[in-house]
């Protein structure tokens, strides 16, 4: 620093961790008997006045006056022969420093900690320049230094010289500095606040400045010292990663110090987490010996060795750093008690009053210590994508992984309920310290990076660490009632901190749903005689517990709206995926987890497909059939049925509790009401009655002609009312879907609601139509707006490019850290993004080498990753629709060469192959074949070109591709599918396929083919889900064909009589694949014999 004129002018440091470092001079005191006077009345203020020596005190300051003198003239006035002076200066202030304490009465006693301050606050970086002096060259490779006790001075048998120091003295000037630094005689605060001004580099000084860091710059302005920075950097290195209390430290001087201002945390803040990414290299660690070195400290304990290493592997500088931050984030403000006040002069009642104001608050040094907290997680999380630097990716990969490991888990397993914890006073060798409540520290340490993650930092780390934390938060929710008092209000806290991140809530909401469902091994359980609460890691924690937690959180007053609108979508899209999966409306014989596509993307399209409702009883009225007990747990049922029964009960209390901005957030439009009653409607009838009833409010003529009419420009009101009308088409769809499936009573409600729809869908296309009418009317304005579309439409697509690529971004770097709530929220925003777009860039043919194009052929081997990585159903299924639009849109290429190059590589890869794709992915290897996973996923994909490319050109330029390139056609690689070497998923998936793919690309693949198929798949596969898969594929054709040609109609009814016989075994009753395939045997009989067609019968 430099002092002008009475003010500070702080500066920058060059240090790899550099910070702002500011002295805490005082300006009133020139002199060491003035530094007396202070303390001595400090002293009196505590009500010690008769126990001060100021004889003693001023002699103190005496010694260390005349140690800077003699730095003074070594460093300004280049007197290199002072070494002596130096060392008789020293030692004699650091022995009386030093000395013993209990040698002489109380009175002594006081005053030697006078002296201590005295020496610690204001000359300590003098005395640490001197030794470093004193040092000289020194070779401190695989060097060790106890610092149990003080060292003692060896006598040398040298001839002593006048001017400079021998060997034996620099020795015990390197183990007394050592001795100093790591002893724990000094506050490590002042420890750090005394060396790390040595590193400071010589600052631009002006005529009428005075510069008060002249120790350092004289020290190291000359080159025969440089080389002594090697030793103050391991000094300082060894104090942030030996001491327990290292960190703090260095943020008590560098952050938390009264002296750094507001505006100038943050920048600290980023700079100290430098420290925590940045190799440190060199460092003094300390090791522990079991045996005593000195037969005179027999009994002592372990010999304490500092122990120089000349390169500290980053994982053990990441567990050292890391072991600190988790004690270091559960620190929290506490409120200060009221303090008696002493009857003072009125000269030091001033002087105090002057002192609290300059000191910090504790609720700052709080926002800045979780703001410090939340700056350093989010620097240690961040990955750069793995596709632009592989090198560059693995450093930092391998840097996340390592404060995972040492940090995240260590912190936060408590609350991921994954901790292994006995119940307080159990004897077990695994149980926790007695009096440990990990549940409450665990608490502490989140809601510290909540709060942090408020004051400025991104919400990155803590998006990163609320996944795991979620269903242990959840279930807490859920026993709200049985927590104890501190408990809960931690929890309080730590919820208001989570809301105040509001650019967030989606992705929060996805992860409260997935941590309501994520199955997890341990559960809590309230210890209300002690007072603990604990962690029960051999009963897995109860999903109705979960579910009813996130149900109280969304009912508390300080929850803010939006977090209930984002709850809503993604609990309904999750009863979607699971009813997809488990396929409970249709009984299709897929297994869970694998055909995931068909059903959620037909809603999307403008044909009737018939729906069911996922719970077609309804939820609200049959909760009492489901026990469950005041804690939220179910007894008696079956858990996986009441977890769902219950998150479908969970939206429609939403819906019928809650105020509309809770439901459609807090900006309500038109298309979010369309959106929110499309994905609500099919859960149950309940929640489709409350959709039909509010769509004649909502969707009236007069209510869309106002809100079309705030728009000023023709252009404006037009692309308004088409983005609305497809909206509008996406609900009609739903609404005509489920004609089939409501109770005859409801007819008129729900041909209300349809024509309402209806009328207000063609309000929106005489908008639509008026605006284009008006343009063709008027010369000019079809000229200015015909010039501004060719200036708009690049710009649009730019604007698409960029979020695509932002977004692909993100979803890479969700799978790299296994965000899978984030990843979801991604993927459907892209999704959505991707379909709204499909009709305006379909207006121009896109040509190869497009930017747009060049990002989605980038895009699309990241989608493959989330497809064989991820085991989210609703990532899934949304990767899956933006694969069908890209492809659809012609947006890979202009011949779909790249999509089915992509498809075809990664149907025909086994995964037995070093070469297959998937292999290079860097998967976890779970129970599921990831290979068989990512075919059916991508079978699914073909699946939507068969449902949405109504003229069959993508499929039919797939199957181009095959043909010219690997000489065969689709058709082939669909049957090698169907061969038993494959999964039974994989074979059922792609006989499903092949029914609709059939349909779409006929004649192209006969009906003889179809039954040939059938004929093999009977034949050779020993599964019988294959078989019934194969039945209903031929069933689907049967029931769509309209004429069949004499050979094809043979072999169909020559299948359909053997079906109708089928038998697994001779003996034994019929399995339900039997019947399945009797039944569909049955079926396809009677359609033939309704035109009349006949063959006789032939056992398969």
């Amino acid at each position: 620093m430099k002092k002008k004129k009475g003010y500070t002018i702080l500066f920058s440091l060059p240090f790899p961790f550099g910070v702002f470092i500011f002295y805490d001079l005082l300006e009133a005191l020139n002199s060491q008997v003035t530094f007396a006077v202070c303390l001595s009345l400090e002293r009196m203020a505590n009500g010690d006045e008769d126990k001060i020596s100021l004889a003693q005190l001023s002699e103190m300051g005496a010694k260390a006056e005349e140690l800077r003198e003699n730095l003074r003239k070594a460093f300004i006035d280049d007197a290199p022969r002072l070494e002596i002076a130096i060392f008789n200066s020293v030692t004699s202030l650091v022995t009386q420093f030093l000395q013993p304490s209990h040698t002489v009465g109380s009175s002594i006693t006081q005053t030697q900690c006078s002296a201590r301050y005295l020496v610690e606050r204001y000359y300590l970086q003098e005395v640490f320049a001197a030794l470093l002096l004193l040092v000289g060259e020194v070779e401190m490779d695989g060097m060790e230094v106890p610092v149990q006790a003080m060292p003692r001075q060896v006598l040398s048998t040298v001839p002593r010289s006048a001017f400079y120091v021998d060997v034996i003295a620099r020795r015990y000037c390197l183990e007394l500095l050592l001795y100093l630094c790591f002893s724990r005689v000094c506050r490590t605060s002042n420890v750090v606040r005394g060396i790390y001004p040595l590193l400071l580099e010589t600052g631009p000084n002006r005529s009428d400045e005075v510069s008060e860091n002249h120790v350092s710059e004289g020290l190291f302005s000359s080159s025969r010292f440089q080389s002594r920075k090697k030793v103050v950097s391991s000094l300082l290195n060894g104090i942030v990663l030996a001491l327990d209390d290292g960190v703090r430290a260095l943020l008590d001087v560098m952050l938390l110090d009264d002296k750094v201002d507001d505006s100038m945390s943050s920048h600290a803040a980023k700079h100290i987490a430098a420290l925590f990414t940045s190799p440190l290299g060199h460092a003094w660690l300390r090791r522990e010996r079991k045996e005593c070195r000195d037969p005179h400290q027999q009994g002592s304990g372990p010999d304490v060795i500092m122990e120089y290493c000349k390169k500290v592997t980053f994982e053990e500088q990441t567990r050292l750093l890391a072991s600190q931050l988790v004690r270091i984030a559960g620190c929290h403000a506490n409120p200060q008690p009221e303090k008696v006040e002493p009857q003072l002069p009125e000269f030091l009642r001033r002087r105090k009053g002057f002192e609290e104001k300059s000191l910090i608050k504790p609720e700052t040094l709080e926002e800045r210590l979780h703001m410090c907290l939340a700056t350093v997680m989010n620097t240690v999380s961040q990955l750069p994508p793995r596709s632009e630097n592989e090198a560059l990716f693995k450093c930092h990969y391998k840097r996340f992984y390592l404060y995972n490991k040492y940090f995240f888990s260590p912190a936060f397993n408590p609350l991921a309920l994954r901790i292994v914890q006995t119940p307080p006073g159990s004897n077990s060798a695994n149980a926790a310290p007695a009096g440990v409540d990990s549940i409450l520290q665990a608490l502490h340490r989140f809601s510290a990076l909540a709060k942090g993650s408020t004051l400025g930092p991104s919400p990155l780390a803590l998006l990163l660490a609320l996944p795991p934390v979620a269903p242990g938060l959840l279930e807490l929710l859920g026993i709200y009632d049985s927590l104890p008092s501190q408990h809960r209000l931690v929890l309080d806290h730590l919820l208001n901190a989570l809301w105040r991140v509001g650019e967030r809530y989606d992705e929060m909401a996805r992860i409260f749903v997935c941590g309501a469902l994520t199955p997890v091994r341990g559960s809590i359980v309230v210890d209300r005689v002690a007072g603990v609460v604990y962690v029960e890691p051999l009963i897995g924690s109860s999903e109705p517990r979960r579910i009813r937690g996130l149900e109280l959180m969304l009912k508390q007053k300080g929850t803010p709206t939006a977090v209930c609108c984002n709850v809503l979508l993604a609990a309904a899209e999750e009863c979607q995926q699971r009813a997809a999966a488990c396929d409970i409306s249709t009984g299709s014989a897929v297994g869970k987890g694998y055909s995931f596509a068909s059903r959620s993307m037909k809603e999307f399209g403008g044909t009737v497909v018939p729906l069911n409702f996922l719970f077609t009883t309804t939820v609200a009225s049959s909760s009492n059939d489901i026990p469950v007990d005041r804690d939220g747990d179910a007894s008696g049922e079956d858990p996986e049925k009441v977890s769902e029964v219950l998150l479908a009960r969970l939206v429609e209390s939403i819906c019928l509790d809650m105020d509309a901005e809770a439901v459609f957030g807090s900006t309500v439009t038109l298309d979010r009401v369309c959106d929110v009653l499309r994905a609500i409607a099919t859960i149950s009838p309940v929640c489709w009655q409350w959709s039909v009833l509010l769509i004649p409010k909502v969707f009236c003529v007069d209510v869309i002609s106002s809100i079309l009419a705030q728009h000023v420009t023709t252009a404006a009101r037009q692309k308004a009312a088409y983005t609305l009308l497809r909206h509008a088409e996406r609900l009609l769809a739903v609404l005509r879907s489920l004609r089939d499936a409501v109770e005859p009573g409801s007819d008129d409600v729900a041909a209300a609601a349809e024509r309402a729809l209806e009328a207000a869908m063609d309000a929106m296309q005489q908008c639509c139509d008026d605006s284009g009418n008006s343009r063709d009317g008027d010369g000019t304005m079809e000229g200015t707006v015909g010039v501004s579309n060719n200036n708009v439409a690049p710009d649009s697509e730019s604007f698409t490019a960029y979020e695509y690529r932002r977004l692909v971004g993100e979803i890479e770097r969700c799978l790299e850290t296994r965000s899978v709530g984030s990843l979801a929220v991604h993927l459907l925003a892209l999704s959505r993004m991707a379909e709204d777009s499909i009709t305006d860039v379909c207006k121009r043919k896109i040509p190869d080498g497009d930017p747009l194009m060049a990002v989605v052929q980038k895009g699309f081997p990241v989608l493959i990753r989330v497809l064989t990585e991820v085991d989210d159903t609703c990532a899934a299924v949304a990767t899956i629709q933006i694969i069908v639009w890209w492809a659809l849109a012609r947006l890979d290429s202009t011949d779909s060469s790249f999509v089915a190059k992509l498809l075809i590589c990664h149907l025909l890869c086994d995964k037995k192959d070093s070469s297959s794709p998937t292999n290079s992915f860097g998967y976890r290897p779970g129970h599921r074949d990831r290979v068989g996973l990512l075919k059916v996923r991508l079978l699914d994909v073909l699946l939507g070109f068969c449902d949405y490319d109504t003229e069959g050109r993508t499929l039919r330029n797939i199957d181009d591709y095959c043909r010219r390139v690997h000489g065969f056609p689709l058709y082939n690689v669909l049957k090698e599918l169907c061969g038993p070497a494959h999964p039974p998923a994989v074979q059922v998936a792609t006989l499903h396929l092949v029914g609709y793919y059939f349909l779409a690309v006929y004649p192209r693949v006969s009906l003889g083919i179809a039954c040939g198929l059938c004929a093999d798949v009977f034949r050779h596969t020993p599964h019988s889900m294959a078989k019934a898969a194969a039945a209903a594929m031929l069933l689907n054709i049967s029931s769509s064909v309209i004429e069949f040609d004499g050979p094809d109609c043979e072999a169909l009814l020559q299948m359909a009589e053997a079906m109708r016989t089928y038998r697994e075994s001779v003996g034994g009753s019929a399995t339900d694949d039997e019947k399945v395939i009797r039944g569909h045997g049955e079926c396809i009989r009677n359609v033939l014999q309704g035109r009349r067609l006949s063959v006789p019968v032939r056992e398969l």
